[in-house]
């Protein structure tokens, strides 16, 4: 049962992306006429591209660590409100992700040798 429901969110993320992505070729057909229209096309072809790149990436997001999940959206809306803080939130989360202290048993904090119990050279 629990596969199902990951597999649902997917294809619903893969929906809605569609979704959106249709909303943004509807503007490239039929212009904009005002500053509303023009922001909500370009928030579908953001978001569109989001989340079908996340639709495609979601086997591998579900092995991420839960703080991380809470910040996507944040770095998410704000990429989008403002594009430009990407170039300082996106570095900083990925160097937060890999630059933490990890924990002994955990497979990213091994340094890939292989202890030897009760042997000694």
């Amino acid at each position: 049962m629990r596969d199902f429901a990951r597999d649902l969110q997917r294809h619903l993320i893969g929906v809605l992306g569609l979704a959106l992505i249709g909303g943004a070729i509807y503007y490239l057909v039929f212009p904009p006429t005002s500053e509303f229209h023009s922001m909500f096309e370009a928030a579908c072809r953001r978001m569109g591209i989001f989340c079908v790149l996340l639709w495609l990436a979601y086997p591998e997001l579900s092995r991420l660590p839960s703080w991380l999940a809470l910040t996507i959206p944040f770095v998410t809306a704000v990429i989008v409100f403002r594009p430009r803080y990407a170039l300082v939130l996106v570095p900083l989360i990925l160097l937060i992700l890999f630059l933490r202290p990890r924990r002994p048993g955990s497979p990213l904090g091994t340094t890939g040798r292989k202890k030897t119990e009760g042997k000694s050279r």
